[in-house]
């Protein structure tokens, strides 16, 4: 039968090796049988160490008994079947009652003798504390960061994020050292045993990957922090054109004070047309219709350019509000509002137009692209006549080409 225990480990050093004691606790009272025969034989815990098998006792006196948890007679015998995992035992105590003794065998590590001072002798419980060497290899543990694909912010020429990062330890000989990399600031402070370390990450556009390190003496762990930044389209202060009754306006709005237009009207539908380069392989964007008028716009490029979506359901249960064509996102994330559709065929300058469906009316912002990544490349190779230049920008090989700034991942900067 399976009994209780409750366990708990203490750490101690000893040059490359650790003494690890673990304190178990066995319960007596659930032992079964009414009878002295019926309660030997092997009794299995129901929990586990972390880093230990599951306790097995084998009784083998017929002394212990269920009836007021007693202890009778003076050879009660049990053996740890699998004293090996865990290790030498250091102390037995049974309540701390004076009535009883108990004694280890010097020859066999798991086995012991407890004796009972009368036959009226009872315990609840017996508490046994192990000691095993074990070898030891400092450690820092932490994961990778990504962040993934973000859209950069439009008021700034790069992306700021700050969040944080778990650290743990395990046997250093001191306090874990953090060290940023030139675009990741760190802060926080560690012991040997870890904790949370701030980051602050300032990526420009593009593939962003730079590496932090962890120390504690001559252990050292290294963490990347890696994401894609992408150059929106839509930039405050230019919003694009929608047609509504024959009609083409400027409809510049915001969400979330995020720079965007608003398409259509409450009796009219209208149009967005996002201008994306040749050779773009994906546009990303985000679109909300107005609260409680869920619907669908239509996507659509010139013949001979491919999406993947041609029709899209916007989010409206909790829409946007606001007036003054300022709106904020009511009970949704932003990224409950992006979309991605990939683009093939863009061998030119294309127009990618979004149109007002059953939706009737929606905003758009944060509207980006990427490019493919034989794009820098392809620019020296058939474009030479439109008098692209091989540059280095800060570090990075960059291709000029008609006034924009590309580098050698297709990534316009």
């Amino acid at each position: 039968m399976k009994k209780l225990f409750s366990l708990f480990a203490a750490v101690l050093f000893a040059g490359s090796m650790m003494a690890k004691e673990y304190t178990v606790t066995i319960g007596l009272s659930d032992f079964p049988g009414n009878s002295y025969a019926a309660n030997n034989g092997t009794h299995t815990s129901d929990a586990v160490a972390a880093d230990k098998s599951t306790i097995e006792v084998e009784w083998t006196s017929n002394q212990v008994m269920n009836q007021s948890s007693k202890i009778q007679g003076q050879k009660n015998t049990g053996s740890i079947k699998n004293a090996d995992s865990w290790g030498e035992i250091k102390s037995i105590t049974i309540n701390n009652n004076a009535n009883f003794t108990y004694s280890i065998d010097a020859n066999d590590a798991g086995k012991f003798e407890i004796k009972a001072g009368s036959a009226t002798s009872t315990a609840s419980s017996i508490v046994i504390v192990f000691e095993k060497e074990e070898s030891t290899a400092p450690a820092i543990a932490a994961k990778d960061f990504d962040f993934g694909k973000v859209v950069i912010a439009q008021d700034a020429e790069n992306y700021v994020l700050d969040t944080t990062l778990v650290v743990t330890g395990a046997n250093l000989s001191g306090a874990i050292v953090a060290t940023g990399s030139e675009h990741v600031t760190v802060s926080g402070t560690l012991t040997a045993e870890g904790g949370t370390l701030n980051l602050h990450i300032v990526a420009a556009p593009g593939d962003f990957s730079e590496t932090i390190t962890l120390t504690s003496g001559e252990t050292e762990k290294e963490v990347v922090v890696s994401g894609k930044v992408i150059k929106p389209v839509v930039l405050p202060g230019e919003p694009a054109t929608m047609t509504a009754n024959g009609d083409t306006k400027a409809y510049e709005a915001s969400v979330d004070g995020v720079a965007g237009v608003k398409v259509g009207t409450s009796s009219a539908d209208g149009s967005f047309v996002v201008t994306v380069p040749a050779n773009a392989t994906v546009l990303h964007f985000f679109a909300v219709a107005w609260t409680n008028a869920a619907g669908t716009i239509a996507v659509s490029a010139p013949d001979g350019v491919t999406l993947d979506k041609t029709e899209l359901t916007l989010t409206a249960d909790a829409g946007i509000s606001g007036s003054s064509n300022d709106y904020l996102l009511q009970a949704l994330a932003p990224a409950e509002c992006r979309f991605d559709i990939n683009l093939s065929g863009v061998t030119a300058e294309t127009n990618i137009t979004f149109a007002s469906g059953t939706a009737r009316r929606f905003v758009v912002w944060g509207a980006t692209y990427e490019l493919g990544k034989d794009t820098a490349t392809s620019l020296i190779n058939t474009k030479s006549e439109q008098k692209a230049v091989k540059t280095i920008i800060n570090g990075q090989v960059v291709i000029i080409l008609d006034g924009k700034k590309i580098n050698l991942l297709g990534v316009e900067l």
